[in-house]
């Protein structure tokens, strides 16, 4: 791959890497569809509480903290290609035994297999999409790559909210077969590649690692923005239909949003550096989110819901891009600090879809809100303790 890429971050792109965000795109779309229709699927199907709901999008993630861990020795026995392959087709066949499940700890047990193969996936890819780069580089692919995930993951609640409408298990259907067709095209796609050795560039490291210092406050932001986003995506949506009436449609309409919103903003990660191992862009990032949260419990109206959820979608991008970016800068161990990455914003996900379940049904949405609020206030007042004595070069006592 060309090294002299210029501003541009859609140029020069090798077939691979081609081929790698465009698995990213379908997979972030498909996975987002089934997420989003679940729920839907529990309440409509099996007339689940919210409770439950919550408890249930939090096995999915908690099946996905897992799996990033447990399948980190097989990821490392075998291709990446493979790896990507049983994923996809694996999601697809569990998809299908939901369908086809009559009890509700049957769904429950085959979300579960659905998202501990899920872990195959992502490390994976996103080790391999980064291999080989560092600093402009570094950014400008992981810019690609944020920008591809988050189309779909907009793309497939916006989808999967219409068919919802037409039949609860409809999006489902068509996710599976979207699983089939990712694992099969990515198989053969890859194949021609492999054998050209058509790879990145021999993987270059910088002198220590530069990332260290603002890493693991990056990683505490990303746990508290994924507590908002797991309230967004996993409960909210149950509120806007059963309490306030608007349709399933309206729920995908807002996280189209704050999708545009993130791509919009990835672009122009890519295009700079300037935000690279500085801190104070990390605070008020997360300060922002935090405002968020609490505008959350005082008003309700639709137009809100649109702004608030639009500015979620800006401030969101940049907390997923400095926990990327500076979770694997100078590492060579790429795929397991993917790992990480993956597992912390799960374990946000967890903590927001289970706690915010339980709060919505006992005491309300304010309840909801306050907690994401809260939360997301200790994890500004640790992000300055990690960075409070450090310059924005970031040197930190941390042995990691």
């Amino acid at each position: 791959m060309d090294r002299k890429s210029g501003s541009s971050i859609f140029i020069s792109l090798s077939q691979k890497e081609f081929i790698l965000l465009s698995a990213a795109f379908v997979m972030a779309t498909v996975q987002n569809m089934t997420i989003f229709a679940s729920i839907f699927y529990l309440r409509d199907v099996f007339s689940a509480t919210t409770s439950v709901i919550g408890l249930f999008s939090s096995l999915g993630s908690i099946a996905y903290f897992a799996g990033c861990f447990l399948l980190k020795p097989l990821q490392k026995k075998i291709p990446e290609r493979i790896s990507l392959f049983i994923s996809s087709t694996g999601m697809g066949t569990f998809v299908l035994c939901l369908l086809f499940a009559e009890k509700l700890r049957n769904v429950f047990f085959f979300y579960g297999c659905l998202f501990i193969i899920l872990a195959l996936f992502w490390p994976s890819l996103m080790g391999w999409l980064s291999s080989g780069s560092e600093g402009s580089l570094l950014g400008k692919r992981l810019s690609r790559f944020n920008i591809a995930w988050t189309l779909g993951a907009f793309t497939g609640p916006f989808a999967a909210g219409y068919l919802v409408e037409k039949d609860v298990g409809l999006p489902l259907i068509i996710a599976a077969m979207g699983f089939f067709l990712l694992g099969f095209g990515i198989l053969f796609g890859t194949y021609k590649s492999i054998q050209t050795n058509d790879s990145f560039e021999a993987p270059t490291t910088l002198q220590g690692d530069p990332g260290k210092g603002m890493r693991y406050a990056c990683w505490i932001g990303l746990f508290g923005c994924y507590i908002l986003y797991g309230i967004l995506i996993a409960v909210l949506p149950i509120y806007l239909r059963d309490n306030l009436g608007f349709r399933e449609s309206f729920s995908g309409i807002l996280l189209f949003l704050r999708g545009i919103f993130s791509v919009v903003i990835f672009y122009f990660l890519g295009r700079f550096s300037g935000w690279h191992y500085k801190k104070r862009q990390m605070i008020w990032t997360h300060v922002g989110i935090t405002v968020m949260a609490f505008l959350f419990i005082f008003f309700h109206q639709m137009w809100v819901f649109i702004l608030l959820t639009s500015t979620y979608g800006v401030l969101f991008s940049i907390s997923y891009a400095n926990s990327l970016f500076h979770g694997v800068a100078g590492s060579e161990n790429r795929s397991g600090r993917m790992a990480v990455h993956e597992g912390v914003l799960t374990a946000g996900m967890v903590a927001g879809a289970s706690v915010s379940g339980f709060l919505l049904q006992t005491f309300g949405v304010q309840a909801v809100f306050l907690f994401a609020g809260g939360a997301l206030i200790l994890v500004v007042i640790a992000q300055l303790f990690l960075t409070g004595n450090q310059g924005n070069d970031a040197k930190t006592f941390f042995p990691l």
